[in-house]
């Protein structure tokens, strides 16, 4: 993570903003947090600079991350056996299928065109 330092004629703004790649792969931006204005941030921090108090901010942030997207180790024993009576997965990606194709009608559509064409 950075801060973005948005200059204007009569302030100055801090982001903290993040890159990312979108669906399609390319590289973006994405705000995380608005800081706000060089003024509220004295205020809110005062007698500290307040773009080093926003980098400051802004690495104390990228840790935070780091930390939870740490590995985690799933430890498995192999010789524990599995009952045998107990389903442990389920396959329901279909239902939302299911729906659609019922709610458009096409069963019925199908059936009628079934019955008309003799296959």
């Amino acid at each position: 993570m950075r801060i973005k330092k948005s200059i204007s004629k009569n302030s100055i703004s801090y982001s903290i903003i993040e890159n990312v790649r979108d669906i399609n792969g390319k590289s973006t931006t994405r705000v995380i947090e608005a800081l706000g204005n060089e003024q509220e941030i004295r205020e809110k921090q005062p007698g500290v600079d307040s773009e080093e108090w926003a980098r400051q901010y802004a690495m104390k942030l990228t840790e935070e991350q780091k930390r939870q997207r740490e590995l985690s180790i799933i430890k498995l024993n192999a010789e524990k056996l599995i009952d045998a009576d107990k389903q442990r997965s389920f396959n329901v990606g279909y239902l939302f299928l299911q729906s659609l194709y019922y709610q458009l009608g096409l069963s019925k559509m199908t059936q009628d065109i079934q019955s008309k064409y003799k296959f």
